[in-house]
C-alpha cells in the first residue's frame, strides 16, 4: 500500500477527476465494489436464506398475505443467520477456536443489535399503534373489517400511520414517566428505566444483556403499555357508551374535495395545540395535580413516606420500618464478594450466572438502624435479590430514599394500584368528554348548526382553549382577590393595556401577514398548477389564511436555524424574550411587521399593476391579457430566482478571484509582482527580498 498517497489531502477535484488525473477511476471502482458487497451481504443473502426457510416450512402464503413479503423474508433470514451464528459460536468454543469464536461473536452481536433496534423502534411502536386503534374502534364507529379493508387498500400508509401513532403514544408515556420521577420518591418507579440517567446506554445494554432478558423486557413493556391503553381508552369508552349512548361516535370525517378542512386540521395540530401545551404551563399543572393525588392517596393509605419520601424517618425508628433481612448485613459488601468468588450456596445457578463479574463499589449504610440502606423501593432482603440490587448500584447511586413501611404494606400497595387504575380511567373519561362537550356547545351556538355534525377536531380544540382560559382566569382571580380589590383593579387596567397591545400584534402577525403569505403562495404555486387558463380561480380568504399560517410557522422555524447575526432571527428572539407582559408593540411593528408587509405587498402589487395597468396599453387581445395575468406571478418568481442565482454566482466568482489573487501575489499585507496596468514597481515593493519577488 502506498502510504504517501494515503496522507494526501482528498479534494473534490481529485475525487471527481477534475484535476486531469485518472485517480477517480479507482474511487469509482471501490465505491461500486463496496456497494455491491453490502447489497450481497446485507440484503441478497438474508433475503434468500429467509425465502428458502419459509419455503421449506410452507409459510410463503402467510408472508404474501401480510403485503410486506420482502421485508418479512429478510427479517426471517436475519433470524436464521443469528441462530446459526450462535450454534457456530458454541462449536467454536467447544473446540477452542479462539479467532473463529471471536469473529462469530462479533458477527452475532451485530445481528443481535440490528434485530433489537428493529424490534424497539419498529415493531413495538407498531404493536402499540394497532392496539390503540383496536381499543378506540367504538370511538369512531369503526370495526376490524374497516381496518382490514383500509390495510388491504393501502398497506404502507396504514402501517405507517399506526407506527406513527404508536411512536407518539410511547413518547408521551415516557414524558409522563419523567414527570412522575420529578414528583415521586426516588425508587418508587424501580421497574421502569430512567431515560435521564447519564449512565443509561441502550446500545451497550443490547450488546451486554442476553437475548432472553431482552425478550422478557419486551413482554413486560407490552404488558404495561397494553394495560395502560385498556385503562385509558377502552374502559372510558365503555363507560361513555353506558352513561351517554348518543355522545359517541366522534365525527372525524376527512373531506378530500376541499383542502380547507384539512388545512384547518393541520393548523390546529401544528400551531394551536403546541402553543397551548407550551405556553399554558401544562407541565407544571400536571405536576401539581399528580402531587395532590399522591397526597390524597397517601393520606388514605398511610403511604406518604413511600410515595413522596418527605416524611422524617427519625420518628419511626422504633416503629415498623423497612427491615434488613436476617442474614444480610447492613453493608452487603461481604455477601457480594462471596458471590463473586463463587461461594453462592443456596442460590439458583441460572440467576447467579446473570451477575456481572465486575468489582462493586462500597455500598453505604443507611442513616439509621432498621432503615433500608438502598434498593429499588421494595424491602431489602431475600438473599440473591439483595445481592443483585447491590450489584446494580455498584456504578453510581440511584438516589434511593428509605421510607416508612406501615402495617399491611403489601395490601395497601395493591389498593394503591387499584386507585391508580381507577384514576387513569376517570381522567381519561374526563379528557374524552369535557373538551368535546364544551366545544360542541360553543361551536353549535356560534355556527347555529342544527343536527349537523361538526368535525371533532374543531370541537376538541375549541373546548380545550375555552377550558384553559377558564382555568387560567380562576387561578389569576384566586391570586389577586386576597391582595385587595384595589390591586385587582390596578392589575385589570394593566392587563387591559397588555391585552390590547397583544390583540393588535396578533391581528398583524397572526392575521394579516399569514393571509398575505397564503395569497401569494396561492397565486404563485397553487393556481398555475391546479386551475386551467380557461377557468377563473376563486380565492377563499380563510383557506389562504390557514395555509399562510403553516407557511409562516415553517419560515419561523427556518429563521431560527439561520446564522445568529440574521436580522429577522434577532428580532424574533427579542420579541420572544420580552413575552406577553413586556410586549413592545413598537418593536413588533417597526422591525418585524413593516418589513414583512412591505415585501409581501410589493410581491402582490407589482405583478397585479403590470398585468392590469401596463399590459392592456400594449396588448388588446383579451386571451393574451388573461394569460399574462395568470402567468405573471410564477414568471416573476422565476426571474427573481434566476437573478438571485446569478448574483450568488457573481459573488462566489468574485471571492474566488480575490482568493486566487491573494494566494498568488499577497505577501503579508503588500502585493508583490501584481502589474495589472503595467505600473512600475515602487521602491517600497522593490524593497521586498529577492527570494520573494520572482
Amino acid at each position: 500500500m502506498d502510504w504517501d498517497r494515503a496522507g494526501e489531502e482528498l479534494t473534490w477535484e481529485k475525487l471527481l477527476g477534475l484535476d486531469g488525473s485518472l485517480l477517480f477511476i479507482e474511487h469509482v471502482f471501490w465505491v461500486v465494489s463496496l456497494n455491491t458487497l453490502c447489497i450481497l451481504v446485507f440484503e441478497f443473502s438474508p433475503y434468500h436464506i429467509g425465502y428458502y426457510t419459509l419455503t421449506a416450512f410452507e409459510l410463503q402464503e402467510w408472508i404474501q398475505y401480510a403485503h410486506f413479503e420482502g421485508l418479512l423474508t429478510t427479517l426471517v433470514g436475519y433470524l436464521i443467520i443469528g441462530i446459526c451464528l450462535v450454534l457456530l459460536h458454541a462449536f467454536a468454543s467447544l473446540f477452542r477456536f479462539r479467532k473463529t469464536r471471536k469473529i462469530l461473536g462479533i458477527s452475532y452481536v451485530v445481528v443481535k443489535v440490528c434485530l433489537l433496534c428493529v424490534v424497539e423502534i419498529g415493531i413495538f411502536p407498531l404493536v402499540c399503534g394497532w392496539w390503540l386503534d383496536i381499543c378506540s374502534l367504538p370511538l369512531f364507529d369503526a370495526s376490524l373489517k374497516d381496518r382490514e379493508a383500509s390495510f388491504v387498500k393501502a398497506p404502507g400508509t396504514s402501517m405507517f400511520m399506526h407506527w406513527l401513532f404508536g411512536m407518539v403514544y410511547v413518547f408521551y408515556f415516557a414524558s409522563f414517566v419523567l414527570l412522575l420521577r420529578e414528583v415521586l420518591r426516588p425508587g418508587v418507579l424501580w421497574f421502569l428505566r430512567n431515560l435521564n440517567d447519564p449512565d443509561f446506554n441502550p446500545v451497550q445494554e443490547m450488546i451486554q444483556l442476553p437475548i432472553v432478558k431482552h425478550i422478557r423486557r419486551f413482554l413486560f413493556s407490552g404488558i404495561i403499555f397494553g394495560t395502560t391503553t385498556l385503562l385509558m381508552v377502552w374502559v372510558p369508552i365503555r363507560i361513555i357508551k353506558k352513561v351517554s349512548p348518543t355522545f359517541l361516535p366522534y365525527n372525524f370525517t376527512f373531506t378530500t374535495e376541499s383542502t380547507h378542512e384539512m388545512s384547518l386540521e393541520l393548523v390546529l395540530l401544528q400551531v394551536m395545540m403546541p402553543a397551548l401545551l407550551e405556553q399554558g404551563h401544562t407541565r407544571e399543572w400536571m405536576k401539581h395535580l399528580v402531587r395532590a393525588w399522591c397526597i390524597c392517596a397517601s393520606w388514605i393509605l398511610d403511604l406518604r413516606s413511600y410515595l413522596l419520601g418527605d416524611v422524617n424517618l427519625g420518628d419511626h425508628i422504633n416503629g415498623v420500618v423497612i427491615p434488613v433481612a436476617e442474614g444480610i448485613p447492613p453493608n452487603p459488601q461481604p455477601l457480594i464478594e462471596d458471590i463473586l468468588n463463587g461461594d453462592d450456596e443456596g442460590f439458583a445457578d441460572e440467576e447467579a450466572e446473570e451477575i456481572p463479574l465486575v468489582e462493586p463499589a462500597p455500598v453505604q449504610e443507611g442513616p439509621e438502624d432498621g432503615i433500608a440502606p438502598g434498593g429499588l423501593g421494595f424491602v431489602l432482603g431475600g438473599g440473591l435479590g439483595a445481592a443483585h440490587q447491590a450489584l446494580l448500584l455498584r456504578d453510581s447511586p440511584t438516589e434511593f430514599h428509605p421510607y416508612h413501611c406501615p402495617k399491611w404494606f403489601h395490601f395497601k400497595i395493591c389498593v394503591l394500584i387499584v386507585f391508580i387504575c381507577a384514576t387513569l380511567s376517570v381522567v381519561s373519561f374526563a379528557v374524552l368528554t369535557l373538551p368535546v362537550s364544551v366545544g360542541r356547545a360553543v361551536m353549535g351556538y356560534w355556527l347555529q348548526t342544527k343536527g349537523e355534525g361538526i368535525h371533532e377536531l374543531y370541537t376538541t380544540a375549541t373546548g380545550l382553549y375555552v377550558t384553559w382560559i377558564g382555568i387560567r382566569c380562576m387561578i389569576i382571580l384566586g391570586t389577586w382577590i386576597p391582595k385587595g380589590w384595589a390591586v385587582v383593579w390596578n392589575m385589570l387596567k394593566t392587563w387591559s393595556l397588555t391585552v390590547t397591545k397583544a390583540a393588535i400584534a396578533m391581528s398583524i402577525l397572526i392575521g394579516l401577514i399569514p393571509y398575505l403569505c397564503g395569497l401569494l403562495f396561492e397565486l404563485v404555486i397553487v393556481t398555475p398548477i391546479r386551475i386551467p387558463i380557461n377557468q377563473s380561480p376563486i380565492h377563499i380568504p380563510s383557506e389562504n389564511w390557514v395555509m399562510g399560517t403553516l407557511y409562516i410557522k415553517i419560515a419561523c422555524a427556518s429563521t431560527m436555524m439561520s446564522p445568529p447575526n440574521f436580522w429577522l432571527r434577532r428580532t424574533l428572539e427579542r420579541i420572544y424574550n420580552n413575552g406577553i407582559r413586556n410586549i413592545d408593540l413598537n418593536l413588533i411593528i417597526r422591525d418585524l411587521a413593516a418589513p414583512c408587509i412591505v415585501c409581501l405587498g410589493l410581491a402582490l402589487a407589482i405583478p397585479y399593476v403590470i398585468s392590469k395597468s401596463i399590459v392592456p396599453l400594449f396588448v388588446n387581445n383579451l386571451e393574451m391579457q388573461n394569460l399574462v395575468e395568470r402567468r405573471i406571478f410564477p414568471l416573476i418568481l422565476v426571474l427573481v430566482v434566476i437573478y438571485g442565482i446569478i448574483l450568488f454566482q457573481i459573488r462566489q466568482f468574485t471571492k474566488l478571484y480575490e482568493h486566487i489573487k491573494n494566494d498568488k501575489y499577497l505577501v503579508g499585507r503588500r502585493l508583490v509582482n501584481y502589474e495589472r496596468d503595467r505600473i512600475p514597481i515602487t521602491p517600497a515593493i522593490q524593497a521586498v527580498p529577492a527570494a520573494v519577488v520572482q
